[in-house]
């Protein structure tokens, strides 16, 4: 799942998803959820203007558990 956002600038957002992909991958995240995380860091770098506008990590877990839940699945 992706969240719905109010997209200002698409640029940046592929980068963002693959660095936060990569990252909970290696953080030993399970796939499901690194996937869920990764979807939603791209889709929130896209509410501000300018490349380099990944959020923060809070921001992403707070995203991905109104997707799914705080159980991770």
């Amino acid at each position: 799942p992706t969240p719905r956002v109010g997209a200002v600038d698409t640029n940046g957002a592929g980068d963002a998803h693959a660095g936060v992909l990569g990252a909970a991958l290696l953080e030993g995240i399970p796939r499901d959820r690194a996937l869920v995380l990764a979807n939603c860091a791209g889709a929130l770098s896209t509410t501000r203007p300018g490349p380099a506008t990944c959020p923060d990590r809070q921001a992403i877990e707070d995203a991905a558990d109104k997707l799914v839940g705080s159980t991770g699945s």
